[in-house]
């Protein structure tokens, strides 16, 4: 049996025409915001509309997601190139984690404080700084890179 707990997706950037049905059927049942119900989007104005209620970017939540992910559309983003971050909470042995994809390729995983911090392992920092006195900066950037921002949701 799966753990279930908290977990939100903010989903970004462009997506093709031909890909709105599949994307509105991997959302659907889904919420965006905890004062309405369930969402049932059905066409490219449907997303959109989602959309521009949230600045731009289509956020859905899941009050208990398997593990704290949306496994179906985080793969479905990843292999149509649809940009995305994933925060979840953390539960039992689970870390709170964010998960940034950027189209075309890039993934980056962190664990994170509960209130979506970055969190550095202080074995991490004294290594670095250890092995690089002079580059401490340059060596904890390249650890924990900068994320580009999710660009603004949509459909062309």
């Amino acid at each position: 049996m799966s753990d279930r707990f908290y977990a939100e997706i903010n989903i970004g950037g462009k997506v093709s025409s031909e890909l709105v049905e599949d994307l509105c059927s991997l959302i659907t049942g889904y919420e965006c915001d905890p004062n309405f119900p369930a969402i049932a989007p059905k066409t490219k104005l449907d997303l959109l509309d989602l959309a521009e209620a949230n600045d731009g970017i289509i956020t859905i939540r899941d009050y208990e997601a398997v593990n704290g992910e949306f496994e179906d559309l985080e793969n479905w983003c990843e292999e149509n190139n649809v940009s995305y971050t994933r925060y979840s909470a953390g539960y039992s042995e689970y870390m709170p984690e964010r998960k940034d994809f950027r189209a075309p390729n890039f993934i980056n995983i962190e664990i994170t404080t509960d209130e979506g911090d970055t969190a550095i392992r202080l074995a991490d920092v004294l290594k670095i700084i250890e092995e690089y006195p002079n580059d401490i900066l340059q060596k904890i950037r390249e650890k924990h890179p900068e994320i580009p921002e999710l660009e603004k949701f949509e459909v062309v």
